[in-house]
């Protein structure tokens, strides 16, 4: 099972083949942080669409962005991540 870390959309890389920018929040240990560039073709189908979720949260998986979550979801999930890795010391 995967479980997916939510991640900021920070800006769209190339609208044509409909890519956005993800990065990790700065809380998250550094191992699992940095940032991925993916799909958004499952959830945006236009241009302003796709400009829509810059700023939005998301999980990704495989290359593409699967789902976007609002900002409390996001951070309640994120909270979980920074607890575990304070479990095993990973930050």
């Amino acid at each position: 099972m995967c479980i997916a870390l939510p991640m900021k959309i920070v800006d769209v890389v190339d609208e044509g083949a409909r890519t956005v920018r993800l990065v990790a929040d700065a809380r998250i240990a550094r191992d699992r942080g940095g940032e991925q560039i993916v799909s958004a073709a499952l959830l945006a189908e236009s241009p302003d669409a796709l400009r829509g979720l810059v700023g939005c949260w998301g999980v990704a998986h495989g290359g593409f962005l699967l789902s976007r979550l609002d900002e409390a979801d996001a951070l309640s999930r994120l909270d979980i991540f920074v607890a575990m890795d304070a479990q095993v010391g990973g930050f």
